[in-house]
């Protein structure tokens, strides 16, 4: 039996016909000659193809003759096109015929055969074989002359092109005529050629394609990849579409590999560098980044997916997709990105990324968990400085621009890597099947879905910095965006009315990670940060509790920590006293903590083993703590229960035991020009509340302590002499009671050597 007609198996596998308005008349014209349209190949197989040939050698000749005959250019160019012309004209009646009229083999009735019918039945040979010495002939295209490859990128000025560009078209035409024609044979149940050829074939015009899209893309890294196409003209675009819908044809119609399959392994071998399979030949070797090239290919390919297999733009997707390669491109990029990938290059993977999501429909299991921990958030301090405004962006990022839009197209230019990886984020997640999110509820965003966001990057980014392998350029880059998350959830609290909607959860316990590898000056940030949270829950913003167990359970175990540093920073006692201040609700553990402060501050000043140049910077930094601390709890006008409650005082109390040096120590601080220092006959802002805090403490500090009493009675006199304030005279008769007992019955020589 017969298998089914070529018509029926073609229109199967390639749904139209090469030119269904074509040759339609009983003669065509070939080469100057008039010839039976239904019979001409099968009868004069020869005598065309050797038209053919010599038509394609006079126009190499005319090539050759265009580069040193410039007088005769313009003549040369209209004879050029006019042979090339001809050529593609039998070209595609090869097609045509071999649609329209070759019939398989069917079994012969025995007797004798018609000439016509032999002829026919020796044709799918025949024309192998014709084809395969045309192909000997030109060569392939990676072999073509420089000159003529270069026809590629000149921008040719009017509608004449020259000579090299026609010749250059019809090698591209020949090539792609020898694949139809191998895949037509097979499809008529002759066993003429194996698959093999065909795949020969196929895999050496990919090969060569892909190698003309390598020298495009060393050119357009600087203006922009995505902007620039990877074809150089029309004719190597459609060379690009016609195998991709033959080979989608074939693999939905016959089960064999589609497109992306011979791409994916021609591309793995450029990256690896390892040798390609045999059959696509040797891969140019002059690209000097194979992975952004990989990335940049695909993309492109990808758009010409949308085209039909005549031409026209669909705007939908006539490919499927290739997201199991790309998965393998973000392991890579994983891989590397360490080592050797820069932010531009990881920008136009990203750009990629983001045109692939908008052609295909996203797969989340491909992208959502890979490209997160390859780009981190090393770019979200630039996004924005506020997160309100960062809310705004999430909610444009919703509705990506049209990929052939200004604002999409430039991108790479306008946009760094995380702006962009935002993008891809918003598509995946406005997806109706991506956790519950879809574009409306993600344009509805709400500042705690945005703060779920955050705190899960800021965890990431803390987790990095605190780690002892990580290289110190690399924590000092990492700090931008740790220290924009500091920055952004300070404002949340500064901003918001009324804390509800769990902002506790920003102060997480990634900052046990964070706190201790920071350095002096980021430290100093860290503190800084820290006080403003505690100053905005002082003014009373609802869910005080929620904070400051967040804050105790996360935040200020490193600061116990800071007890025992050698170097405390001034911020210290800032940060203790404001928690202090919010704590006074879980019994007496602010008063535990003031006590800590004030005994280990103590002890450091008295018995710390430090070398000479150390010491006084040492001292300096310890009164500015204590002196800090004590300023914190000090009301600005004179109040019996703020002064009897103040934390020192109480601390004092509980640490009876080294009364004499927390006194001496206050005693020291007090005397800093933050309390008792007069500006000529100025006094110091807090005079009276200063001083009824001193008479207090020498109230109860009924120990006899010289070392001590002494030390405010330069400053109670000067007090004295230029304000008419009862408590200084109080406390200055306290002073000089308490020497007067140390002394006994002898003069106080202290208390002298001050008065003198």
């Amino acid at each position: 039996n017969c298998l089914p007609s070529v018509s029926f198996r073609l229109q199967l596998l390639l749904h139209l016909a090469p030119a269904p308005a074509d040759y339609e008349e009983d003669t065509v014209d070939i080469f100057g000659f008039p010839w039976v349209t239904e019979t001409a190949l099968v009868e004069s197989t020869k005598l065309l193809f050797g038209l053919f040939r010599q038509k394609l050698l006079k126009l190499e000749t005319l090539v050759q003759s265009s580069s040193h005959d410039f007088g005769q250019a313009s003549s040369l160019r209209y004879e050029a096109e006019d042979l090339r012309k001809q050529c593609v004209l039998f070209l595609q009646y090869v097609k045509v015929f071999l649609y329209r009229y070759l019939e398989p083999t069917c079994p012969l009735e025995e007797g004798p055969c018609q000439p016509y019918e032999e002829l026919e039945a020796q044709l799918p040979s025949a024309l192998l074989e014709e084809l395969f010495e045309v192909t000997l002939l030109i060569g392939r295209l990676k072999d073509l002359p420089a000159n003529i490859q270069s026809a590629l990128t000149i921008q040719h000025q009017g509608k004449l092109f020259p000579p090299f560009w026609h010749l250059l078209c019809l090698h591209l035409d020949i090539h792609w005529s020898v694949v139809y024609a191998h895949q037509f044979v097979n499809l008529t149940g002759e066993n003429l050629t194996n698959n093999s050829l065909f795949e020969e074939h196929l895999c050496n015009l990919l090969s060569d394609l892909t190698g003309l899209a390598m020298g495009k893309y060393s050119k357009v890294m600087c203006m922009g990849p995505l902007t620039s196409h990877h074809y150089h003209c029309t004719c190597t675009k459609e060379l690009w579409i016609l195998p991709i819908h033959l080979l989608e044809h074939r693999s939905k119609v016959l089960h064999t590999q589609s497109f992306w399959n011979y791409m994916n392994t021609l591309l793995r071998s450029l990256i690896s560098g390892q040798p390609v399979a045999e059959e696509y030949g040797v891969l140019p070797t002059h690209c000097k980044d194979p992975l952004g090239f990989t990335w940049w290919l695909v993309t492109h390919l990808a758009e010409l997916g949308q085209y039909s297999r005549n031409g026209a733009f669909q705007n939908e997707k006539q490919l499927e997709d290739n997201w199991s390669f790309v998965g393998e491109l973000l392991l890579i990029d994983l891989c590397v990105l360490q080592r050797t990938l820069q932010e531009d290059q990881i920008r136009m993977h990203v750009h990629c990324c983001l045109n692939l999501s908008v052609l295909w429909k996203p797969k989340n299991s491909t992208v959502t968990t890979k490209p997160v921990p390859w780009l981190g958030v090393s770019g979200l301090c630039s996004v924005s400085r506020t997160p309100l405004a960062l809310l705004d962006q999430a909610r444009i990022y919703c509705s990506p621009s049209p990929l052939l839009s200004p604002s999409h197209t430039q991108l790479y230019r306008s946009a760094n890597s995380f702006h962009i990886f935002l993008r891809v984020l918003a598509l995946y997640l406005a997806q109706e099947n991506a956790g519950g999110f879809h574009q409306r509820r993600m344009q509805e965003l709400s500042e705690a879905g945005l703060m779920n966001f955050l705190c899960w990057a800021f965890s990431q980014t803390a987790r990095e910095f605190y780690l002892k392998t990580t290289e110190p350029s690399r924590r000092l880059a990492l700090w931008g965006p740790l220290g924009s998350y500091l920055g952004g959830v300070a404002e949340v609290f500064e901003t918001s009315v009324c804390l509800g909607l769990s902002e506790e959860k920003l102060l997480n316990e990634e900052f046990g990670l964070l706190l201790p590898a920071c350095r002096q000056s980021e430290l100093s940030s860290a503190l800084g940060f820290l006080q403003i949270v505690l100053r905005e829950l002082r003014v009373g913003k609802g869910r005080h509790l929620a904070v400051a167990a967040a804050l105790w359970a996360n935040l200020f175990p490193f600061l116990r920590s800071l007890r025992l540093s050698n170097t405390p920073p001034a911020q210290l006692a800032d940060a203790a006293a404001g928690q202090m201040h919010t704590q006074r609700e879980r019994g007496r553990e602010w008063e535990e903590w003031g006590r800590r402060i004030n005994v280990h501050c103590t002890q450091q000043f008295h018995t710390q083993p430090v070398c000479l140049s150390q010491g006084a910077c040492l001292r300096k930094q310890l009164r500015d703590v204590i002196s800090k601390y004590l300023d914190h709890f000090l009301p600005a006008t004179p109040s019996v229960g703020a002064t009897a409650n103040h934390p020192a005082l109480l601390a004092h109390l509980l640490n009876g035991q080294t009364t004499g040096s927390v006194s001496y120590l206050f005693c020291v601080c007090l005397h800093s020009e933050n309390f008792l220092h007069f500006k000529g006959n100025a006094p110091p802002p807090r005079l009276v509340t200063v001083l009824a805090f001193l008479l207090e403490l020498l109230r109860r500090n009924n120990a006899v302590t010289p070392p001590c009493s002494p030390c405010p009675f330069p400053s109670l006199l000067r007090c004295l002499k230029l304000v008419n304030e009862r408590t200084s005279t109080e406390a200055l008769q306290l002073v000089v009671e308490r020497c007067s007992a140390a002394a006994g019955d002898a003069p106080c020589d202290q208390t002298v050597t001050v008065l003198r």
